[in-house]
């Protein structure tokens, strides 16, 4: 009988050693350290992870450039009240700042309007039509040559290009066989209802000889109303801009 009972006092007293030393180990546990900014998502739940001490939202923005960032930090005051401080700030990512990237950002869309200026002035029928006449006149031949055409892969049309209010002083370069030079086109219109009257129409060359390619008539009448007498002309001046009625 006794040594049934010691046997059940020494395995009772082993169990409570063992509890004790599994709760021992239970509360010994080491915390999984909290996330950092940076790390990837979180796998899994576990109650052992530490709390930041900080709750850190960033808002990233759409592009994928670098962007400014807001950072709102959150910090608990106590822990038996749902008071907090939040405290806003602007953080940069990857070292971005908007010093460097405005000036940049300008400097693009600067270009970019320069360049859409500089299309619409060379795709227009004025560039057209001059560069058609340069090609046929006897004077630019004997100086440029053959094969007359703009001088740069990228012509530029340097000047001003207003149809609307009757203005057009252009220039730009342009090269043949034997050489090159800057072709200068100039129109006014002297009313709204009235033609454009051609004032200059001159080459220049390398060595700054200017030599006028307007003689006689204005070759460039062609451009609007071309082949017209003086009565279909006058009567297109009537019904400009008005709607003719269907006979």
């Amino acid at each position: 009988m006794l040594s049934r009972i010691s046997r059940r006092r020494a395995l009772l007293l082993l169990r409570n050693q063992n509890s004790m030393k599994t709760r021992s180990l239970v509360q010994r546990r080491t915390l999984v350290s909290a996330p950092k900014p940076g790390d990837g998502p979180l796998m899994e739940r576990r109650a052992d992870r530490e709390l930041p001490g900080a709750y850190t939202y960033i808002i990233k923005s759409m592009f994928h450039a670098p962007a400014m960032t807001i950072t709102i930090s959150c910090i608990i005051l106590s822990h038996f009240t749902s008071l907090t401080f939040c405290v806003y700030s602007c953080t940069d990512i990857d070292g971005f700042r908007w010093s460097r990237s405005l000036p940049i950002f300008l400097a693009l869309i600067a270009v970019s309007s320069f360049a859409i200026f500089n299309y619409q002035k060379l795709s227009s029928p004025v560039v057209a039509s001059t560069m058609y006449a340069l090609r046929t006149n006897k004077k630019a031949r004997e100086i440029l040559g053959d094969e007359i055409y703009f001088k740069h892969q990228i012509p530029w049309i340097s000047g001003e290009m207003n149809q609307l209010r009757g203005r057009i002083d252009i220039s730009f370069a342009v090269k043949g066989t034997r050489s090159t030079g800057v072709m200068r086109f100039a129109s006014v219109r002297p009313s709204a209802r009235a033609m454009f009257e051609t004032t200059e129409w001159s080459l220049e060359t390398p060595d700054g000889t200017r030599i006028d390619l307007l003689d006689g008539d204005d070759p460039f009448k062609g451009i609007a109303g071309y082949g017209m007498d003086e009565e279909e002309r006058e009567a297109a001046l009537e019904t400009r801009g008005f709607r003719q009625q269907l006979k």
